[in-house]
């Protein structure tokens, strides 16, 4: 009897379809844009140094504001990163 080979595919990309990750990588490309344009918050501007009683609550948005969980920017990042290696990836692995 052959030996099965293990399934290496992230889980969470085996079911994703072409409109779901285009969808997460354009939210991937959002977030960062919206970072770089000090519109969310960072780690270092905003993100965990938010101080208690901010005067005129002036801060800016967090991931949790936007509806969105670290845990969802991070997986948007890495599905868009790993298209950006190999063009396609995501979709292979979906239809295997």
């Amino acid at each position: 009897m052959p030996q099965r080979v293990p399934d290496t595919r992230p889980r969470r990309w085996r079911q994703i379809g072409r409109s779901e990750a285009q969808a997460k990588r354009r939210l991937a490309d959002e977030y960062d844009a919206a970072q770089e344009r000090g519109e969310v918050a960072t780690q270092s501007r905003g993100g965990a140094n938010i101080a208690d009683g901010v005067p005129d609550g002036n801060t800016v948005a967090t991931v949790t504001d936007l509806g969105l969980t670290r845990k969802q920017v991070h997986e948007a990042r890495q599905l868009r990163d790993a298209e950006a290696v190999d063009p396609g990836v995501i979709l292979r692995w979906s239809e295997v």
